[in-house]
């Protein structure tokens, strides 16, 4: 028993005592936790740059009444009614920059749930594209 212990130290450089068998090398180990240190730094910093863009975002979104109030006041930019309210007056002029002409009852232009999804699906796509870019600059 003793000379198999005795062969076994004997047997090993000495350079080889910084291998564990369970853990495996440990400067190796050491480098790994220092740099997992500085990428835990650096995404801290990044957050405390970024200042809460998004909260703000979010903050902002509420403020404004949710996807219905916002979509209450694009509908009031661009179809006024006068429920109940007085004509405006005739030297006021209520545009959106486009031209004076009148649009036959028949033919509104695109359907309103078409632009809708369209602006939906493409708010979708810039937010995919953003998240991808945002994981590989990650990496």
């Amino acid at each position: 028993m003793i000379t198999g212990e005795v062969e076994r130290i004997m047997g090993t450089p000495l350079n080889e005592s910084d291998f564990d068998p369970f853990f495996g090398n440990k400067k190796k180990r050491l480098a790994r936790r220092a740099k997992r240190q500085i990428r835990r730094k650096a995404r801290r910093l990044k957050r405390q740059q970024q200042g809460g863009f998004f909260s703000r975002l979010g903050q902002t979104y509420r403020e404004a009444g949710g996807a219905t109030g916002i979509g209450t006041a694009i509908d009031a930019m661009t179809n006024p009614e006068y429920d109940g309210m007085e004509q405006p007056d005739q030297d006021v002029d209520f545009s959106m920059g486009g031209s004076d002409q009148i649009i036959p009852q028949g033919d509104k232009g695109f359907p309103t749930i078409i632009v809708v999804l369209g602006g939906v699906a493409l708010l979708g796509v810039t937010g995919l594209i953003l998240l991808n870019k945002k994981k590989q600059q990650q990496r």
